[in-house]
């Protein structure tokens, strides 16, 4: 088990390349991460909500839980 935390084996060009490859995964983490800030930050300031929507009487249909099929 020590020899997987030796600086010879963390030298290996393998461990080199498997390295290399998480920044791709670790890149495309971060931007979710920045565009969920950026969705939420327009939620918390008003900026994602349509404001000039309006809803006419009879357009909205409200439905129970049980008639959607959530809950089962």
């Amino acid at each position: 088990m020590w020899y997987a935390r030796s600086s010879e084996f963390m030298q290996t060009p393998m461990l080199n390349t498997l390295r290399w490859l998480r920044t791709i995964g670790d890149s495309m983490f971060a931007f979710g991460a920045l565009v969920l800030g950026w969705f939420v930050l327009g939620l918390v300031t008003g900026y994602s909500f349509d404001h000039t929507a309006t809803v006419e009487e009879g357009e909205y249909i409200h439905r129970s839980l049980e008639e959607v099929g959530v809950g089962r």
